[in-house]
């Protein structure tokens, strides 16, 4: 057996090769995926209490409940018509999209350029997907049944 020491300059540069590699992206964005997923990781477990306790409002339970209430489809989209703007729509739905081609492997290029959005919102997604509170897992197992 040897010993092998891999400086930390070495460990990020094959770190960053490795994401340009797997998510088919190139360099730039490879960096740009590391230094998002180094400080929000950092910062993940803060951040996640910080929100639970914002998103725990009254009137956030209460349109919780109201959302879980609502069951008919053309019922949901006159109510987040009413409570949204159209582009709120269309990037919550383009969002959800994304997390479903990520979760059928699709790289981060691919969706960007289909569904018309930056590469920085498809790594986004793909963080809140891997590391976030299972809300995109949730609705595409909703979406299967």
């Amino acid at each position: 057996m040897f010993n092998m020491k891999i400086s930390s300059s070495r460990l990020y540069n094959l770190h960053v090769h490795l994401i340009s590699h797997v998510f088919s992206v190139d360099i730039s964005l490879a960096i740009m995926y590391h230094r998002v997923n180094t400080v929000k990781h950092n910062q993940h477990t803060k951040m996640k209490r910080e929100l639970e306790s914002q998103l725990e409002t009254p009137a956030a339970k209460r349109l919780y409940e109201v959302l879980a209430l609502i069951d008919k489809p053309e019922d949901m989209a006159n109510f987040l018509r009413d409570l949204l703007t159209l582009e709120e729509i269309e990037e919550a739905s383009r969002r959800l999209l994304s997390a479903k081609l990520l979760k059928e492997g699709k790289s981060i290029r691919y969706i960007a350029k289909e569904i018309g959005v930056s590469t920085t919102t498809v790594v986004r997604i793909n963080y809140w997907l891997h590391h976030g509170m299972g809300g995109y897992d949730l609705a595409l197992e909703k979406l299967k049944s």
